[in-house]
């Protein structure tokens, strides 16, 4: 009959605390929230790494053209060519994110079922309210499997204000062209429709900014229906950690983990329970604690 322990070290030697099953099967359960948590949390810190990398080559190109103030064609072509790629990258990870999300919330929770409902609801709320999430996931699609989606790129400068002699501002856009959307199948009628009603239907950035803003609220939402079992997790890790420790000579700068034993005393299905994917989904969620509201924020380097 398999026994049941937990590992922690003692004068640089494992040994073995040993536990019943139920205390076993909580730890892995505790273990799985633990690190499919932050799984979660990287998802989103992967999608927000591509979203800053896109507004850094937006201004990148505006103090470029700003600089060499006589660019040729090529170097025209070379920025729109980078400022694509970093909205592939931008509209994949957002598609990653979507897409995964669900699938680690099963772990991620004791009972995950209404954890993805509130996930898929706050999807569906952004939908029916955003222009910028329909248009964004439908450019998304039309972007794997039709064109680019920056059909073209706009610089120049600007003074704000009726200040003939204030600061001149240099400015980097980028647009779509409404009529190469007709031309995709695929593409929501509708929602080229609402886009074409709007004052600022070519504007991809404004877009951009104010989906990720949606994509912000979602995930802020999600830490909220996960906290309880966050707090669940902690909890028991803690007091199986704490036991440990307690233990003569254990030394507690290393992580514990925990194990079956089975009739030989052999060691299997080893679950390790490191400190540090806590500190690290808490570190990361205090880097990110509001969506990054760019279209209300002007960046400027004076």
């Amino acid at each position: 009959m398999s026994t049941f322990g937990i590992v922690y070290i003692a004068k640089n030697q494992h040994r073995l605390l040993q536990i019943e099953n139920a205390e076993y099967q909580q730890l892995v359960q505790a273990g799985l929230v633990d690190h499919f948590q932050l799984l979660v949390e990287e998802k989103y810190q992967i999608l927000l790494q591509n979203y800053e990398e896109l507004e850094l080559e937006l201004l990148r190109v505006s103090l470029v053209l700003t600089v060499y103030t006589n660019p040729s064609g090529r170097d025209i072509s070379d920025n729109r060519m980078r400022l694509d790629r970093r909205v592939l990258n931008f509209l994949s990870s957002t598609r990653m994110y979507l897409d995964q999300v669900p699938t680690a919330l099963r772990s991620a929770a004791r009972v995950s079922a209404p954890i993805i409902e509130r996930f898929h609801k706050s999807r569906a709320v952004c939908f029916d309210l955003r222009l910028s999430y329909r248009v964004c996931e439908a450019l998304r699609n039309y972007a794997q499997h039709r064109d680019l989606p920056v059909h073209e790129f706009h610089f120049g400068w600007r003074r704000d204000g009726e200040d003939t002699d204030g600061p001149v501002t240099s400015f980097t856009g980028l647009k779509l062209d409404l009529a190469l959307l007709k031309k995709d199948s695929l593409f929501k009628p509708e929602t080229l429709a609402e886009l074409e009603a709007t004052d600022n239907k070519h504007d991809l950035k404004q877009l951009l900014r104010d989906y990720m803003n949606c994509l912000g609220a979602i995930h802020v939402d999600l830490r909220k229906a996960l906290e309880e079992d966050s707090k669940w997790a902690l909890g028991i890790l803690t007091l199986a950690r704490q036991r440990a420790y307690a233990l003569p000579e254990a030394q507690d700068n290393y992580d514990i983990s925990v194990v079956e034993v089975n009739d030989d005393d052999i060691w299997k299905d080893r679950t390790y329970l490191p400190r540090v994917r806590f500190e690290r989904r808490k570190e990361l969620q205090h880097r990110s604690a509001t969506p990054p509201d760019m279209s209300t924020m002007r960046l400027s380097s004076e």
